[in-house]
Order: C-alpha cells, then sequence, then structure tokens
C-alpha cells in the first residue's frame, strides 16, 4: 500500500519480531527502494540506526568481570529473539575475552508462551534461582524489566543487590 505512494524510500520503526516483516522488506530490498530501519535487524544487508546489542552484550559483561565476578549468568524471557541471541553473542566475547569460560547452565531462559511479560518472566525465573539455592555472583538481564523481574522475586526472599547478587538491565 505504501509503495503506491509518491514516497522516495521508507524509514521503519517497529517493535515487531522483524521475521514477520522480513518477506516485505526483502521485496523492498529487490527493488531497490531505499530503506532504513529505526529499529534492530538481524539482516546484515538492511541500515538501520540504533543500539549495538553485542556490544551492550559484551560491555555487561565485562563489567561485572572487571568488579570481579566469575560466576555471571544470562536471563532471558525469550531465547529466539533476535536482539537476545546479539545480547547473548556480546555477553559470551565479554566472558571469553576478559578470562572466563561461559557455562551453558549460566543461561537462565523461559519458554516464550505467545504472552510475553519481561516482568513477569523475569519475576518467574528469579523465583526459581532462588527455590534451587544456585545464586551466580551476578546477571546479565535480556532487559530492564526483566531485571527488575528478577529484584522484585530476590528481595521477597531476602536477597539483597548488589551485596548477594549483581544485577545488570539492558534497555533503557
Amino acid at each position: 500500500r505504501l509503495k503506491s505512494l509518491p514516497v522516495c524510500g521508507f524509514i521503519v520503526a517497529s517493535r515487531q519480531n522483524n521475521r514477520m516483516l522480513q518477506p516485505h522488506i526483502e521485496a523492498l530490498y529487490e527493488e531497490a527502494i531505499p530503506l532504513v530501519f529505526v529499529s534492530y535487524t538481524h539482516d546484515k544487508r538492511i541500515n538501520f540506526i540504533g543500539t549495538d546489542h553485542r556490544m551492550g552484550g559484551y560491555l555487561a559483561a565485562e563489567h561485572l568481570v572487571n568488579l570481579g565476578y566469575k560466576k555471571i549468568a544470562y536471563v532471558t524471557p525469550d531465547v529466539d529473539n533476535p536482539l537476545s541471541i546479539a545480547r547473548y553473542r556480546g555477553y559470551l566475547e565479554g566472558l571469553t575475552e576478559n578470562g572466563l569460560t561461559a557455562d551453558k547452565a549460566q543461561v537462565i531462559a523461559a519458554k516464550n508462551d505467545g504472552t510475553l511479560n519481561r516482568f513477569e518472566s523475569g519475576y518467574k525465573i528469579g523465583k526459581k534461582i532462588v527455590k534451587n539455592k544456585k545464586l551466580p555472583q551476578a546477571i546479565f538481564a535480556f532487559s530492564d524489566l526483566t531485571a527488575l523481574g528478577l529484584k522484585r522475586a530476590f528481595l521477597e526472599n531476602g536477597i539483597r543487590i548488589p551485596q548477594d547478587i549483581a544485577l545488570i538491565g539492558f534497555d533503557d
């Protein structure tokens, strides 16, 4: 519908999962219609202006390592989310380049049931972490909302932040 208008190109700002847009984006790209995202796209052919999610994950892990933490978990409410994948890759690089090995047990994810609420997911994951009594020293959370959910679960169970566990969220 928009292609029928007299436009020179497109600026795409989408909060949707880009996989849903991909066929439309590929069609615009193949027709050489100028296109830029102002949100993340994993398609390396498409220009985007936005956050470097891999670098953000790297910096979060590096910061926690520099503070002296050795057991650093990554918590995500949606392991298949392209942003989560990019942040996770950065987290892995941040650990390995700073002398730590990544442990798959330190990646804690929730199942995406289609009604994703990142705060509630963080809260549920936090309750599981507390129940298992295997606290990591620090957590890099996929989002600030996930971190806030974790924080609520920890504080309700007498776990102090940052004294008992350090916590970093991503976004905002």
